[in-house]
């Protein structure tokens, strides 16, 4: 079994203070809104990390799915994973407009908009 270590307070703090200008900056590229989108997906480092990640964005919580609270941080499995979730509970299907939000240690941010 492989376990990682991080400090999911000092991410957070650091995305906090980064604020919303890199993902606005793409939405605006996209010629897109948060709400334009049927789905979210953000990678989750903590549950306390969510809320005002999601609040800062823009993003209904309606629109994305928490998965960290049951299975933990999972690290690059955790956005196919709400994917497989919306999917099955019926929040995405074919022509589904999806908003990929992937963040890491070291600071680094990963974006893409992916129409089903």
């Amino acid at each position: 079994m492989t376990y990682f270590d991080m400090d999911g307070s000092s991410l957070q703090r650091a995305f906090l203070e980064l604020g919303p200008e890199p993902i606005t900056t793409f939405l605006r590229q996209q010629r897109r809104r948060p709400t334009d989108f049927d789905f979210v997906a953000i990678h989750q480092v903590s549950v306390p990390f969510l809320p005002p990640i999601l609040e800062r964005l823009g993003v209904p919580a309606d629109r994305t799915i928490v998965t960290v609270a049951d299975h933990g941080n999972l690290a690059s499995v955790t956005l196919p994973l709400q994917l497989e979730l919306a999917r099955r509970r019926g929040m995405i299907g074919p022509g589904s407009l999806v908003l990929l939000i992937g963040l890491a240690g070291g600071i680094s941010l990963g974006l893409m908009a992916v129409r089903l």
